[in-house]
């Protein structure tokens, strides 16, 4: 459950509630009005609640919630775009065999979103900067070794800049 409450007079505005097994796991502003949820599930055999990559959205007086993403992949936020009121940056993560993962540029209100840029490896973990570019990415080709990769914001393609000493992960 997420209670949203009104700052000034502390009214309680809207509470999100799932149905069933679903619960509001992490969770986003994305700007003074939307919130967006990663939805997760309470299953038997699990003490903690699993995630299977559903991002909800919902206005913070109740309206327009919706699934944004999660429907054929795991999703995840990246960076809420503080300053873009309509987007936000979400990596996918595909429901089949050697992921390579895309970032999408995402409407937070349709759910509609353009590629930014794809893995250059399995499995990255991005950092962005503070303009919203996905600048550098960890990943590993082969599952083992860690390697650090920097994006050139001109022309998007990714160059490996090191293997990370082991030892250091």
């Amino acid at each position: 459950v997420l209670a949203i409450f009104d700052r000034a007079s502390l009214k309680m505005v809207h509470v999100v509630h799932f149905k069933n097994r679903a619960q509001v796991g992490d969770y986003y502003w994305v700007n003074n009005e939307r919130v967006v949820i990663a939805k997760t599930y309470f299953q038997g055999w699990s003490e903690q609640p699993l995630y299977y990559g559903e991002l909800f959205a919902v206005n913070a007086d109740g309206t327009k919630g919706d699934i944004l993403m999660g429907r054929n992949s795991a999703s995840y936020v990246l960076d809420p775009l503080i300053e873009d009121e309509n987007h936000m940056l979400a990596y996918s993560i595909p429901f089949h065999r050697n992921p390579l993962m895309k970032v999408f540029k995402v409407n937070v209100y349709t759910g509609r979103g353009r590629k930014a840029t794809s893995s250059p490896a399995r499995m990255a973990n991005y950092l962005t900067d503070h303009q919203g570019n996905v600048r550098f990415a960890m990943a590993s080709s082969d599952s083992v070794e860690q390697e650090l990769y920097e994006r050139n914001i001109g022309t998007g393609e990714w160059k490996k800049k090191k293997n990370i000493d082991p030892k250091y992960n």
